[in-house]
């Protein structure tokens, strides 16, 4: 059986010149590393879920918890982003980078942490800072303890770096396809 990779191996060997690569899209699922990712990050997603939503509430209500006024939340609102978060982090713990997840990203849990509603433009900045967020907790989560080995643990990362990346673009890439500007 021969690989298909080195099939024009004997072109180059001989003198003769290869023909040009193809550019293919990489795939991103399944992301390598991901099951170290899933190993370091898993069993704390619910402290993770907690610090997410109070930091999104707090970049939501950054002025009147200045004034020391803390705002009174909803239930439902409350429930509605700790879901989001849950739903998002198990995503970025099992790595998962696929259409079904790039796509609900922006679209729901971006805006549902944002507390903007369903418009994803509105939720960008929100969404970015806690992309941000995830990433420094996930990492923590990851280098929490000195090890001998730090190839699992840099795989973890890796996997992390690439799964957040994909989200950063699923996000970005919405709103520049949204940002149609009507002029009068």
């Amino acid at each position: 059986m021969s690989d298909p990779a080195f099939e024009n191996l004997s072109d180059v060997t001989e003198g003769r010149s290869a023909p040009p690569l193809r550019p293919q899209s990489p795939t991103l699922d399944p992301v390598p590393g991901r099951d170290e990712l899933a190993f370091y990050v898993t069993a704390d997603i619910p402290a993770l879920v907690k610090g997410l939503v109070s930091f999104s509430m707090s970049l939501q209500n950054k002025t009147a918890l200045q004034t020391g006024r803390t705002p009174s939340m909803v239930t439902s609102v409350l429930n509605r982003r700790r879901r989001a978060a849950r739903q998002w982090l198990e995503a970025v713990a099992a790595g998962r980078c696929d259409q079904e997840t790039l796509g609900t990203l922006p679209k729901t849990w971006g805006p549902a942490l944002a507390g903007t509603g369903p418009g994803p433009r509105a939720a960008v900045t929100t969404t970015r800072k806690c992309l941000d967020y995830i990433h420094g907790a996930c990492t923590a989560l990851i280098f929490d303890a000195p090890d001998e080995n730090l190839v699992p643990r840099a795989k973890a990362l890796i996997a992390l770096e690439t799964t957040l990346s994909a989200h950063l673009h699923s996000v970005m890439q919405l709103t520049q396809t949204s940002s149609v500007r009507i002029e009068s």
